[in-house]
């Protein structure tokens, strides 16, 4: 398998064809966990693109609310089309788990459910 990539931080960059999201509901992510604990919670068939997104969200420093993922367009799309589509819970997860991880503080899915940031 070719290794996954983020290609892009902008919706407007999604392949039209197709449905290609990888999304869930999310919501588990409390203060004390890390990144491993957020791995944990899913099939490995999807590691390959959390971690590519950990990475460049790290490297690209995104820090931004689920709002923001699904109002201002602000989702990982991989270098094979596929795109995040998460709920603002099931975005707060995966910033709190990069941002716990990378900072070493702890976090939960509320500090990027909605409104602004919570650091």
């Amino acid at each position: 398998m070719k290794e996954i990539t983020v290609v892009s931080w902008d919706e407007s960059d999604i392949p039209k064809e197709g449905d290609a999201a990888i999304g869930w509901w999310g919501g588990f992510f409390e203060e004390g966990m890390r990144w491993k604990d957020y791995l944990a919670a899913f099939d490995e068939k999807v590691h390959p693109y959390l971690e590519a997104a950990r990475k460049s969200a790290v490297k690209n420093r995104i820090k931004v609310t689920g709002a923001q993922h699904q109002w201002d367009g602000i989702t990982p799309v991989f270098s094979d089309g596929r795109y995040f589509a998460m709920t603002y819970r099931a975005w707060g997860d995966f910033m709190a788990a990069v941002w716990s991880e990378e900072e070493n503080s702890d976090k939960s899915y509320m500090d990027f459910y909605a409104g602004s940031v919570r650091t």
